[in-house]
This record gives C-alpha cells, sequence and structure tokens, in this order.
C-alpha cells in the first residue's frame, strides 16, 4: 500500500471514529417517549443527522478506497477505530479507564502491521 492509500484509509477511519462521536452525543440527547415523540427526537437531532451524513459520506469515500486498495489489505486498518473511540470517550466523555483497552489496543496495532507486512 502507498503513503498516498495509507493516508485515505486512515482518513476514512478517522471520519467512521468521528461518526461514533457524533451517534455518541446523539444518544444523549434522544428524549423517550412516544413512538411519535422518539421519531420526532431522532429525526430532530443535529448529532444524529451529522453523523448519518458524515457515515454517507465516508462509504463513498470507502468505495474510491478500494478501487485502488484491496480490501484485504484496507479492511484491517478500520481496526483503528477501536482505538480511536475509546480513547476519545476517556478523554472527552470520562468513561472509564482499563488496562484491556491498552492490551487490546496494542495487539489490534500488532495485528495491523503483521496483516500489512504480506
Amino acid at each position: 500500500m502507498t503513503a498516498i492509500q495509507a493516508g485515505k484509509v486512515l482518513a476514512v477511519v478517522t471520519l467512521l471514529a468521528i461518526g461514533q462521536i457524533l451517534f455518541k452525543l446523539a444518544a444523549a440527547r434522544i428524549q423517550i417517549g412516544s413512538a411519535r415523540e422518539t421519531i420526532l427526537s431522532l429525526a430532530l437531532n443535529p448529532y444524529l443527522i451529522a453523523g448519518l451524513i458524515l457515515y454517507g459520506v465516508t462509504t463513498v469515500l470507502w468505495v474510491v478506497v478500494l478501487r485502488d486498495v484491496p480490501i484485504s489489505r484496507a479492511y484491517p486498518f478500520t481496526a483503528l477505530g477501536m482505538i480511536i473511540v475509546p480513547a476519545i470517550g476517556l478523554r472527552f466523555f470520562g468513561e472509564a479507564f482499563s488496562w484491556n483497552l491498552v492490551v487490546g489496543g496494542f495487539l489490534v496495532i500488532v495485528g495491523i502491521v503483521v496483516i500489512s507486512l504480506r
């Protein structure tokens, strides 16, 4: 994979992580009530709308990436989201730290490196 291709893959991973953060922000603002109230709360939730739009744009970018990069090489990098999103959760949402996250993140990185060596 070239540096440009890797950059595109990492851009997609970053955008997916941002989308997850937007979904977390959206979830905190959902008003659960009657079906009508809940649907209206979802439909008017700016974080949910932004997250869905971002996911749509990211899907198109992913398809563009897959035009030039074999999926077997590109897809493993999406696992970086399992590091990025929890790290943001720790920092900005005050979620609990766990050494399991650190060890798991390390194993994810090792796995990506091993897959990339072929």
